[in-house]
């Protein structure tokens, strides 16, 4: 444990190590100095902190205050506009705020101004001598780094599923660091493991930086929570409120010693107080507010391996016993759609064998790297793509050395595998050191990692490419293969470190059409794997997916859109892109859509007509050339370009020789629903306007 549980060792000698800045003392003022506190936050919520006589929005400010002070490095900081009576509950009240709910002062500690038989009137920082202030940047950077992309993706989810991602996340990022605390290293109150710093920067903490960290992460993403001690257990954990309810999250016993890579528990994920007592937390000396046991048997305790997020679904590992007896236990990798639908995907089955028998679990583990799913069973490593469904077996390594050697933790991060062979799960001091193995899957050699879509005005896919530092992008494009013809697209400078994307807009009537996307080098040789993707693959992983309901009525809409320019350009009707979400054409409604103007006449005027591609083009034609014109045959055309879908309804204008013809691609497509045209040309306009309405929503 951190500062709570080393009161017994000597609180004088915690000051001793600190450097203080002065503080300018005014007349009245003493200042007086603070020991590590007791663990107040095993009581409920904020209740604790009544006796500071401040409202909640005040407490939270000098939250804010103090947190911001401390990462500034900052001599001292006024709080005698809080009026905080100078009691000892109060200082305790304030070194217990001080120290678990501002958790980046992990660099710091205080002593206290104060007027007597008055206010507190200031905090004086009190720096450890361990820190430096670049030093305490550098880590503050590291943190943060690591922080943003465990939250990076979240938006848009539910607090539970927010909750869950970032258990699971912290869970495989840190270990348990028993090491030292068996080697009696951590001696510190100011040790990284006490801390987030060492959770999160270090990857290695005890139960409060497991705790601190998590903490943090939730107060990134908005969920309130605080800290849960217990001084019989000496341990400390998390109270996360999901729904306007509070429950048991303990990271740390769902990490369990030794490490194993890859594997997360969820056995304290949600819980309450009950749950809690039947997984071991036999104490009765910490907060027993959480009652609520709607997830006391969720789901997610029969996985034993991390969640992961792609395309708006969640992808897990379900553990079921075997009534064959052909598996000690089966595994099969799920999609749950962030509501009610679990969806079975594929069997992750296997023995873990050992000399006269098995291994009595089963020790698949589930990762992720760049949309892609990596699972490991007992000897080899294998990828599953969620939209074609397609699994490969991308490493079997050596497993020579002992006949019960298997795999038993696996994770893949930054183009690296990281995984453990052993005799054994049963992990002790050292052997994970020993077990584990590093393989880098993509190698210095540039290759298509994937695609996504852009749902809005445009419909585009775009292209992922990773091109190491040893390529110039320049000399690279990648050929993408439709229908047998081939076109080559140039690779734009890097976005991020060495992933490139390049946008292959996409025709409306080509929802379906499976493009062949290939990276080749100036002389046209092929660089990399070869991928497919199509646009229906990512319209339906977003019905499909944990999405709000304006994001699949849009995908919904643009698919039933695609749908409709099949059948009116008779192009793969084979399979229609709204097969599986199909919406009633005739609810397009049409009477708000403004007409068509003409304001004088347009000389040699003769019609309009819509292109539906990315985006919408309207040419306007005449049967003589006028400025800027076309000629196509024995017409002439201007074109309006680039009409995004959420621009349908404006207002174009085309301007000739002094008439004006004012009009929106809508108005053409409301013409020709009215008009006496074929029902095929009438579906897609009516497919145009709803997905136009649903674009506009979205």
């Amino acid at each position: 444990m951190k500062k709570l549980f080393k009161i017994a060792a000597g609180m004088l000698a915690v000051v001793m190590l600190l450097s203080a800045m002065p503080l300018t003392v005014f007349a009245a003022e003493r200042e007086g100095t603070v020991a590590m506190p007791k663990p107040f936050y095993s009581a409920a919520d904020n209740s604790i902190y009544s006796s500071l006589g401040l409202t909640e929005q005040q407490l939270a400010s000098l939250q804010k205050e103090l947190t911001e002070a401390g990462k500034a490095w900052e001599e001292s900081l006024d709080i005698s506009a809080y009026g905080i009576d100078h009691t000892e509950l109060n200082i305790a009240l304030i070194a217990n705020l001080f120290s678990q709910d501002c958790p980046e002062l992990f660099h710091c500690w205080f002593s206290y101004s104060y007027i007597p038989g008055g206010d507190i009137t200031g905090i004086i920082f009190l720096y450890d001598v361990g820190y430096t202030r670049e030093a305490y940047d550098a880590i503050r950077a590291e943190y943060e780094a690591v922080a943003a992309e465990m939250t990076a993706d979240l938006d848009g989810l539910t607090d539970l599923q927010k909750a869950l991602l970032l258990h699971d996340r912290l869970a495989v990022h840190c270990e348990y660091d028993q090491v030292r605390l068996n080697a009696g290293q951590i001696t510190s109150n100011f040790d990284p493991s006490y801390s987030m710093h060492g959770a999160l920067a270090e990857g290695a903490a005890v139960c409060q930086g497991y705790a601190e960290a998590y903490s943090y992460l939730l107060e990134l993403v908005g969920i309130d929570n605080y800290l849960c001690a217990s001084q019989a257990l000496f341990h400390v954990w998390n109270i996360v409120t999901i729904d306007g309810v509070k429950y048991h999250v303990d990271v740390t016993w769902d990490d369990p010693v030794w490490d194993k890579t890859g594997q997360v528990l969820h056995n304290n994920f949600l819980i309450s107080t009950e749950a809690l007592l039947a997984t071991g937390h036999n104490a009765n000396d910490f907060d027993n507010t959480p009652n609520d046991t709607r997830y006391d048997n969720a789901f997610w305790r029969n996985s034993q391996t991390e969640f992961q997020y792609i395309d708006g679904n969640f992808y897990y590992i379900d553990r079921a016993a075997d009534p064959s007896g052909t598996y000690a236990v089966k595994g099969t990798l799920m999609r749950w759609d962030g509501a009610g639908a679990h969806t079975a995907e594929l069997e992750v089955n296997d023995n873990w064998m050992t000399t006269g028998g098995r291994w009595s679990n089963n020790y698949a583990r589930l990762s992720s790297w760049m949309g892609t799913l990596y699972y490991s069973l007992s000897s080899a490593i294998y990828s599953y793509n969620v939209h074609t469904k397609q699994t490969e077996k991308v490493l079997e390594p050596d497993m020579s050395g002992n006949d019960d050697n298997c795999i038993f933790g696996f994770a893949a991060d930054d183009n690296t595998f990281y995984y453990e062979v052993y005799p054994t799960p049963a992990y002790d001091l050292g052997s994970k050191e020993a077990a584990l193995r590093t393989h880098v899957f993509r190698t210095a050699e540039a290759t298509v990692l994937g695609s996504s879509l852009t749902l809005g005005d445009t419909l585009d896919m775009n292209l992922m490419i990773e091109i190491p530092s040893a390529y110039d992008a320049a000399d690279l494009k990648l050929a993408v293969t439709l229908d047998g013809e081939t076109a080559y697209l140039p690779i734009d400078a890097a976005n991020v470190d060495t992933i490139h994307t390049v946008v292959l807009p996409t025709a409306a009537k080509d929802m379906t059409a499976t493009y062949t996307l290939q990276l080749v080098d100036e002389n046209g040789n092929p660089l990399g794997a070869e991928r497919i993707t199509s646009v229906r693959y990512y319209a339906e992983a977003l019905l499909t997916g944990g999405y709000a309901d304006n994001v699949k009525a849009a995908a919904k809409a643009m698919l039933n859109y695609g749908a409709a320019a099949q059948a009116y350009f008779d192009t793969r009707t084979d399979t229609p892109a709204n097969e599986n979400y199909r919406m009633d054409l005739n609810s397009a409604d049409v009477s708000g859509i403004a007409d068509m103007v003409k304001e004088n006449s347009l000389p040699s005027f003769i019609g309009c007509s819509l292109v539906l591609k990315s985006e919408v083009h309207v040419r306007v034609y005449f049967s003589e050339a006028v400025e800027g014109a076309v000629q196509n045959g024995y017409r002439y055309y201007l074109t309006v370009d680039g009409i995004g879908a959420g621009d349908l309804a404006d207002t174009q204008t085309v301007s000739v020789g002094g008439a004006t013809y004012r009009f929106s691609a809508l108005s053409l497509a409301k013409a020709v629903i009215e008009g006496n045209y074929g029902e095929e040309f009438q579906d897609l306009m009516k497919a145009l306007v709803l997905y136009a309405n649903a674009v506009s929503a979205l």
